[in-house]
């Protein structure tokens, strides 16, 4: 059971003085100190969540509890609220939250005082507004079912468990979850031919190149730094090559491959393979439009009924369609994540997001038995971005990872590395605060991002003023040979009718762009 800390409902907000202001800076100082100086199972280590200014500054560790519909409450566990009642001298409360009322329960870090007053002044209601419903700054907005919230807390609680961060009563994780510190994770990337309508992409990709990278759950528990314990290949289907031509950014982490399709999946397969697990997560940019180019993948032998999904040990041959499947079971009852269709498993095992098969024909055994698929725990990149960030369009994984402040050499795109930037992007998000403290801090970083454009574009616009420009006259005086200086426009403003840039545009990058709203050249995974 849990005790609501402040906000719609909360009991505990009567213990303290009635004038709204002072109520939350004093309930937050009191519950700060009381839950600081108490014993160590209310504290944690915050130097991984934040940067401490002040060395051995301590942290509280709270819970934070999202609704299915998105909305957010700062949480006290059981212990913690005796700890609170034992100081204070109070009464027993009643109002006792369940667990059964959240989709999600992951844990919420204040390094001081000002920082919870900060956080709970979020939840005062509006008195002109209904008295029966939510009406705060912080969950006003959350009226419809939307698990995507919830999801993205999800990903922070699976980053502690790999990390063995947190205590798993605390936060209800059921002892079977904790096979994922063993499990590796997977990120999968590609790159298609653009020039084609986006529906037409979507359900019939032609794919150029394809990134795959892994590495085990528990190079983020040892002291080296995880991305050297990355192995990735990078591989362009020999066939395609012919509609590949866009500028690629140079792999940075081996050699490309140039494979035929018939080779591509022994390759895949034996990568599958050499992972030797059971399961595994499997991190893409974008669920609906990779799960199409796997599918494509998959078909390059040709399309024949296989075992693709298991189910209480029997087959499933269904390609297309598949079953609504739970998000990760922990105990503390997280909601589907959206759009999610994957089959049945057995209901022993844990859930983690939307569950796929690896594409793979089982290879034969000895007599009538066979291998069973690898069970691959799909986690959208994409959509846990843009859920935190609030933004409603991310073009590729360069173009998340440039947001997130990850490091980026070339922004050309590279399949093989962009398999590299799935994985930091899907760290740099599970390993941070918050969902909505992480939107705060990328809402300042674009604001000040922003700020230091405009004061270079104000800078150079006074130097270009500072200096003279030169007129024509001068530009002919100083030219070696005898031309016409208006000819230096003439390749950027004559019309584009040269035949055989057209046949060579036609040939190898697709037809002219159509003036159609389906047409969206900026999609890329890579």
């Amino acid at each position: 059971m849990f005790y609501q800390l402040a906000g719609f409902g909360s009991e505990i907000e009567k213990w303290f003085d009635r004038d709204r202001d002072y109520q939350y800076r004093n309930l937050s100082q009191v519950v700060y100190k009381i839950l600081a100086d108490s014993s160590p199972v209310n504290n944690v280590d915050f130097k991984k969540e934040a940067d401490v200014k002040k060395e051995g500054s301590s942290a509280i560790e709270l819970v934070l509890g999202i609704t299915s519909k998105g909305a957010s409450y700062v949480l006290l566990t059981e212990q913690q609220m005796l700890e609170i009642q034992r100081v204070l001298e109070t009464r027993n409360l009643r109002s006792q939250i369940s667990r059964m009322k959240f989709a999600s329960l992951s844990p919420i870090y204040f390094n001081s005082g000002i920082e919870l007053q900060k956080k709970l002044s979020l939840y005062k209601c509006n008195f002109k507004g209904p008295k029966n419903e939510d009406n705060s700054v912080a969950n006003k907005g959350y009226r419809r079912e939307s698990p995507a919230r919830a999801y993205f807390e999800q990903q922070r609680l699976l980053w502690h468990v790999i990390n063995n961060s947190i205590s798993k009563k605390k936060f209800l994780v059921c002892d079977e979850a904790m096979w994922v510190q063993s499990m590796p994770i997977v990120s999968f990337s590609y790159n298609d031919w653009r020039f084609k309508l986006k529906e037409e992409r979507r359900a019939d990709p032609t794919i150029l190149e394809i990134g795959l990278a892994s590495l085990p759950c528990q190079a983020f528990t040892e002291r080296e730094d995880y991305r050297s314990q990355i192995r990735s290949f990078y591989i362009t289907i020999k066939e395609n090559q012919i509609f590949n031509g866009e500028r690629k950014a140079p792999y940075l982490y081996g050699d490309e491959e140039i494979l035929t399709q018939e080779e591509i999946k022994s390759r895949l397969n034996g990568f599958f393979d050499s992972l030797s697990v059971k399961r595994a997560l499997f991190l893409v940019f974008d669920a609906e439009w990779t799960e199409s180019a796997l599918k494509k993948l998959d078909g390059i032998q040709g399309r024949q009924p296989s075992r693709r999904y298991m189910e209480n040990g029997e087959s499933s041959t269904n390609v297309v369609e598949r079953e609504r499947s739970r998000s990760p079971r922990w105990r503390n009852g997280p909601q589907p994540f959206p759009r999610s269709r994957s089959p049945k498993i057995e209901r022993t095992e844990p859930k983690l997001s939307r569950e796929i098969d690896d594409h793979r024909k089982p290879e034969s055994r000895s007599g009538s038995e066979e291998r069973k698929p690898l069970k691959l725990y799909l986690i959208d990149i994409r959509s846990i971005f843009l859920t935190m960030s609030g933004t409603d369009k991310i073009k590729s994984p360069i173009d998340l990872a440039s947001r997130l402040g990850i490091s980026i050499s070339d922004d050309s795109p590279c399949a093989g590395n962009a398999s590299h930037l799935l994985i930091e992007a899907w760290v740099r998000m599970s390993s941070g605060k918050a969902i909505d403290e992480q939107s705060e801090e990328l809402k300042k970083q674009k604001i000040l991002s922003n700020t230091s454009s405009e004061k270079i574009e104000e800078d150079n616009k006074d130097l270009s003023l500072d200096a003279a420009p030169m007129t024509v006259s001068e530009a002919v005086e100083n030219s070696d040979e005898e031309e016409d200086p208006n000819a230096m426009f003439a390749d950027n403003y004559a019309p584009r009718n040269d035949k055989k840039v057209e046949e060579h545009i036609r040939g190898e990058m697709g037809p002219p762009i159509p003036e159609d709203d389906n047409y969206d050249s900026d999609q890329s995974f890579g």
